[in-house]
């Protein structure tokens, strides 16, 4: 086709990028174009005219901040300095309203919106403090999420689980936040931009775009895997797994700190097993008593990295299977009871000793005032009450014992 002038030639590009760029949630009717083909025709555009107010230049505009949602590689700031920032039009911020009602946001908003998301996908580009001060009050006004850290708000996949909405069956994830606040979003808004399997989700670190709905509440608007990891602002703790509930697909994991947690499962499989000892993220919320377990890795040497107690034998029951234990002082000299965190529980300095234990060991009972060192935490009895759970011993040589 031939192009009587640049203007004309830009007004092509124009139409080119809004017929033929992908919009998210729709499935396309036409071939698409991709990020590299949409970032060519904005290099020629601006290669052929020069950054000035006017409807042209807001109409390219608008083809970036649709670009900046659908194309996580598209660098939006710095479009947005090629287009300049002072090229916005006074009409570019006034809002439309239909006979009916209805209203259309405006390309400032838009803009808005779109650097909002850009931050998503390049965190470390940013518009001047100048710029931003525009940006901002926008992004108040739409409802956008903000904290000390910015608009970007560290989340992670903990656990996944189905719902019915309207008679249809959806599968939602929980994320929850460093500070332990949670918000739950229908899975498909993690995979927008990067797809994985459901599977995978559970344990990852999501970039998130927080807004607050119409009854107040948060909620993402958009998603992105993290560069950051889930560790560097999330505390690992070391845990044992004690049981693994396959009906509920349910992992029950306790710390060196009796804490209690679960790392729910949604494969056929569990992918770990009782009896091993694991580092993993504990997720406590601020509100609910569903304390989540994140399970990063196996440890090879579980029971040392966990925490071994000293204790001696006080007495030994072979009719009844069991023998009783007291701790010792550790090596400061001080006896240091097994307590749970976040209680008023009163230290346990004794308890019992199952034969089966020893019996998995290849043991028999440990005679009286034989030296041990055990792996314990408190557990809840059929009683109600909390008693010291020894998972495993090892039984000190003379040597160790003094």
């Amino acid at each position: 086709m031939k192009h009587t002038t640049p203007e004309d030639r830009a007004w092509d590009i124009v139409r080119e990028l809004n017929e033929h760029m992908p919009v998210l949630g729709k499935k396309p009717t036409t071939r698409l174009l991709t990020s590299t083909e949409a970032r060519g025709l904005l290099t020629e555009y601006f290669r052929i005219c020069h950054p000035t107010p006017s409807r042209l230049h807001s109409a390219i505009l608008s083809c970036g901040v649709r670009m900046a949602m659908v194309y996580p590689d598209f660098r939006f700031v710095p479009f947005l300095t090629m287009w300049g920032f002072e090229n916005l039009r006074p009409e570019d911020s006034e809002t439309r309203r239909t006979k009916d009602g209805t209203r259309f946001p405006s390309l400032a908003e838009h803009m808005a919106r779109a650097y909002a998301y850009s931050l998503l996908f390049h965190p470390t580009l940013h518009l001047t403090e100048t710029e931003e001060a525009v940006i901002m009050p926008i992004l108040t006004l739409k409802g956008f999420h903000t904290t000390t850290s910015g608009l970007v708000t560290p989340l992670l996949a903990t656990r996944l689980f189905e719902a019915e909405v309207r008679g249809r069956k959806m599968t939602f994830v929980a994320l929850i936040s460093p500070e332990g606040e949670e918000i739950v979003t229908e899975v498909h808004t993690l995979t927008t931009y990067v797809k994985m399997r459901y599977e995978l989700i559970v344990g990852k670190f999501f970039d998130t775009l927080l807004r607050k709905s119409e009854q107040g509440k948060l909620r993402i608007e958009a998603a992105y895997p993290s560069q950051s990891s889930a560790a560097q602002l999330f505390t690992t703790a070391i845990g044992y797994v004690d049981r693994i509930d396959a009906g509920h697909r349910h992992i029950h994991v306790f710390d060196n700190l009796s804490r209690h947690l679960v790392a729910p499962y949604i494969s056929s499989k569990p992918p770990y097993l009782e009896g091993q000892y694991v580092r993993f993220l504990p997720i406590i919320p601020r509100e609910g008593n569903f304390k989540t377990a994140v399970i990063l890795e196996v440890l090879a040497d579980g029971p040392g990295t966990f925490g071994y107690r000293p204790a001696v034998i006080t007495h030994v029951d072979p009719d009844k299977d069991y023998a009783t234990w007291q701790l010792l002082p550790e090596s400061d000299g001080q006896v240091r009871g097994i307590t749970e965190a976040g209680t008023t529980l009163p230290p346990a300095t004794s308890g019992y000793l199952r034969g089966t234990l020893a019996r998995q060991k290849g043991l028999s009972l440990p005679t009286r005032d034989t030296r041990i060192e055990i792996i314990a935490f408190l557990q809840r009895s059929k009683d109600g009450k909390k008693y010291p759970k020894v998972v495993d011993y090892r039984i000190l040589t003379s040597g160790e014992a003094t």
